[in-house]
């Protein structure tokens, strides 16, 4: 079952749904963490907060700001350390809690596709 999610289409994904605001990296949620923070940073004008998270290897950042419309949106971004076919993986997921989605979905691409990120990211294999 954890195969199949790792091999899911989230980053092909057409329309807003919670679950299609994810993704898998080959680097610890530490790492993945700082990445983040400094991809967030470089699209300016948006807020972090790092959260205490339980488990252990779970990493959650607030975000918050304004959209290109200077509409408000706030979530979360949780990242947590997964096992798959015997290798450490990252999960992270954005949790939209306030703002338009269509919004919230394009934070979530720009910062997997952001320089810092989008090296690590696990994207399905074609064949």
């Amino acid at each position: 079952m954890l195969t199949l999610l790792a091999q899911s289409q989230t980053q092909a994904g057409t329309r807003y749904i919670s679950q299609l605001t994810r993704f898998y990296a080959s680097i610890t949620p530490e790492d993945l963490h700082l990445r983040i923070v400094a991809a967030l940073q470089d699209l300016g004008a948006i807020k972090v907060q790092s959260r205490p998270a339980e488990p252990p290897a779970q990493v959650v950042l607030r975000v918050g700001g304004y959209d290109a419309r200077r509409e408000e949106f706030q979530g979360w971004i949780k990242i947590e350390q997964m096992v798959i076919r015997e290798k450490y993986i990252s999960l992270c997921i954005f949790e939209k809690s306030k703002g338009n989605p269509i919004s919230w979905r394009q934070l979530w691409k720009a910062v997997a596709t952001a320089p810092q990120v989008t090296d690590f990211v696990l994207k399905k294999s074609r064949r």
